[in-house]
């Protein structure tokens, strides 16, 4: 799986940080090991699995992606080279939330080679709450959508895999 995510997770009345990656690899903790900018010269350099970057073209971290912007009017993205051992996540960041509020979180997100489309699920406290497949078409984004209720709760902690 090869993702890039842009003006990744929003959620109106949720404090997301960085949602757009202007801001680099803060905001958000990550299982997969990030390579730095410095280190983005194509060829190779978002290889093995399990590893992400931040750039504003996939390309920029793997010459056989794509050559795609961010969507909308980000200029930066999370480029993922989905890793081959299960349950590791790839973005989480833990916001407060009103008690019994109804919330949408959304994120576009993109194939960023044709061969292998992103497989998405997005787990709230724990639970999934949303599952999605990519479609194989490079630079094709899709906006990936999840309703949730608080009831309780004050905090989400939301995890993608």
């Amino acid at each position: 799986m090869v993702l890039s995510a842009s003006m990744a997770i929003t959620a109106a009345n949720a404090g997301i940080l960085n949602g757009d990656f202007s801001n680099g690899k803060t905001g958000f903790s990550s299982m997969y090991a990030y390579v730095p900018a410095t280190h983005n010269v194509g060829a190779g350099s978002c290889w093995p699995e399990g590893v992400y970057a931040i750039v504003s073209s996939p390309n920029q971290c793997h010459s056989l992606w794509g050559s795609f912007a961010p969507q909308g009017t980000a200029t930066k993205m999370i480029v993922v080279n989905g890793a081959v051992k299960p349950g590791l996540s790839f973005w989480s960041e833990t916001t407060h939330v009103q008690q019994n509020g109804s919330y949408d979180f959304s994120l576009w997100a993109a194939s960023a080679y044709h061969d292998n489309p992103a497989d998405l699920e997005l787990e709230i406290n724990g639970t999934a709450v949303a599952t999605m497949v990519l479609s194989s078409i490079v630079g094709n984004w899709t906006e990936f959508t999840a309703k949730w209720n608080s009831g309780i709760a004050t905090s989400a902690s939301l995890t993608l895999y």
